[in-house]
């Protein structure tokens, strides 16, 4: 049995949202940031998919499901607040999501399940998301910077 400990990467995606982050809410921006919460939304559903297909110990398949469950549950939030007025960095979100997705990949992977189609799979969603959200922090789509 594998012991993975996931718990520190989620952190940054609770601090994301919310009134007072000091970002504008902006009415052209507001249906990319809807379609980037969008996107987040599908790789976590496509992601729990995959993961019901995984060949890891249960332990390891429980804990990977209630990470990405929790992802899944903050987009969604986010995605609420947003539709309240709330004003979200939602790139930032995605690209904090991106993030977790390669360190729980990587964790995986340093705990012997690199092989594991799942593994892959939090690697492509993460660089897909990197891509959604217009590359690094700062990049705009076609960017140099953009993956």
């Amino acid at each position: 049995m594998h012991d993975i400990d996931v718990t520190g990467v989620r952190e940054p995606l609770t601090h994301l949202h919310g009134p007072t982050h000091g970002l504008l809410k902006a009415p052209l921006g507001v249906g990319r940031d809807f379609r980037l919460l969008d996107d987040v939304t599908r790789a976590c559903e496509r992601l729990l998919r995959q993961l019901m297909r995984a060949g890891l110990p249960d332990g390891v398949r429980d804990e990977v499901q209630a990470q990405i469950g929790r992802v899944l549950e903050d987009a969604r939030r986010a995605r609420e607040e947003l539709q309240g007025g709330a004003a979200i960095d939602v790139t930032q979100h995605v690209l904090s999501t991106s993030d977790y997705f390669g360190n729980l990949a990587a964790q995986l992977a340093d705990h012997g399940i690199r092989e594991e189609p799942i593994t892959h799979r939090l690697e492509d969603e993460a660089r897909a998301l990197i891509r959604s959200a217009g590359g690094a922090l700062g990049a705009g789509a076609g960017s140099d910077s953009s993956p």
